[in-house]
C-alpha cells in the first residue's frame, strides 16, 4: 500500500481517538485541535518509520503523547475548579472507587463541573501518571498497550497505574481539604 493510502486510512480510523486521548490530557479543546493536526502532521512526515501498521495505534498516541508533555511543559498551568455539595459528595464516591482500586466510574462524564475537577487534579500530577490515568482508566487500553505506547514493560505500567491512582486520590483529597471538606474517612 502506498504510503499516502496508509496515511489517509490511520487518519480516518484514528483522528477520534488521537483527538480525544490529547483532550483529556490537556484539557482545552481548543489546544487538543492543534494537537491532532500536529500529530497527524508528524505521522505523515514519519509514516516510513511505520513498520507494522497493527502498531499503528501505539505509534500515533505515542506522537500524541510527547506533543502533550512538551506542551504541559511550556505551559506549567495549573487550574482550580470548585464544586458544590452535591458535587463534592459524588467526587467522594469517585474517591471511593480509587480506594478500592477499580476503575474509574464512566458517570463522570454527566457532570461537566465534576469533570474538570478530576481534570484539573489530573493535570496536576506527573505527565507519565496523567498518560497511564488516561490511556488505562479512561480509555481501557491494556497495560501491554499503554506499556507500547510509553517505552516501558507492561509491569511497569501496572505499577505507574497503581502509584497514580494513589497520586489522584491525594491530590483530590488535597483539593477538597483547601474547600474544609471533612475527608477523614477518605484518607486510608
Amino acid at each position: 500500500m502506498e504510503s499516502s493510502e496508509t496515511f489517509e486510512r490511520l487518519y480516518r480510523t484514528y483522528i477520534s481517538q488521537i483527538y480525544a486521548f490529547i483532550l483529556r490530557f490537556i484539557g482545552n479543546a481548543d489546544d487538543a485541535e492543534e494537537l491532532a493536526a500536529e500529530t497527524f502532521l508528524r505521522a505523515y512526515q514519519n509514516i516510513s518509520q511505520l513498520r507494522d501498521i497493527s502498531r499503528a495505534s501505539a505509534w500515533l498516541h505515542k506522537i500524541a503523547y510527547n506533543l502533550c508533555v512538551d506542551t504541559v511543559r511550556k505551559r506549567d498551568r495549573i487550574q482550580y475548579v470548585y464544586l458544590d455539595n452535591d458535587q463534592t459528595e459524588e467526587v467522594l464516591s469517585i474517591l471511593e472507587t480509587l480506594a478500592n482500586d477499580a476503575p474509574i466510574p464512566s458517570v463522570l462524564a454527566e457532570n461537566q463541573e465534576i469533570v474538570e475537577f478530576m481534570q484539573s487534579a489530573l493535570s496536576r500530577l506527573p505527565s507519565d501518571y496523567q498518560a497511564v490515568l488516561i490511556l488505562g482508566e479512561l480509555e481501557g487500553k491494556r497495560n501491554d498497550e499503554i506499556a507500547n505506547i510509553l517505552g516501558r514493560s507492561p509491569k511497569a505500567v501496572k505499577s505507574l497505574r497503581q502509584r497514580a491512582k494513589k497520586a489522584l486520590k491525594q491530590e483530590v483529597l488535597k483539593s477538597l481539604q483547601r474547600r474544609n471538606v471533612d475527608v477523614k474517612d477518605f484518607l486510608s
